[in-house]
């Protein structure tokens, strides 16, 4: 739970130093002072408009808009597909690629950005097996040596 009213009250309120609000608090300084620099930045002080807590979180911490690339993103499904074919590799893509968008990434962007998404898209569940322990014989076992130690 968020205690950002509390640490406003105390820090405005009570005038508190940031070392003693967080100790009052339990909290990590930095946490503390993230929490200030975001009320100044908000143009909020204390006391606080009325406001609820979600109205409150919403002000201090606006969505932040995901950056869209301004470089034309491949296709990774049909990079992967293309991949098992024989002879395709990154590099070949990679020229393809360059060939219909100049402008686009360059290899080891390209590369990266593939190792990304194919990290996040291959979940896969890798099972170590010994190879003697998975063969069975339907035929008995002879031995041809005497378990018995000889004189």
């Amino acid at each position: 739970m968020r205690q950002i009213r509390n640490v406003l009250r105390l820090h405005f309120g009570e005038k508190l130093s940031v070392r003693d609000t967080a100790s009052s608090l339990a909290m990590a300084r930095s946490t503390v002072a993230d929490y200030l620099i975001r009320a100044r930045v908000a143009g909020l002080s204390w006391p606080l408009p009325e406001m609820d807590d979600d109205a409150l979180e919403r002000r201090l911490f606006p969505e932040v808009a995901k950056i869209r690339s301004a470089y034309p993103q491949p296709d990774f499904e049909v990079m992967k597909k293309e991949l098992t074919r024989k002879g395709v590799t990154l590099q070949l893509l990679w020229f393809e690629y360059r060939e219909l968008h100049p402008d686009g990434y360059g290899y080891s962007q390209f590369c990266q950005r593939y190792r990304d998404w194919r990290r996040r898209r291959d979940v896969v569940m890798r099972k170590t097996t010994r190879p003697q322990r998975r063969c069975s014989s339907t035929s008995p076992v002879s031995r041809s040596r005497s378990t018995m130690r000889r004189p």
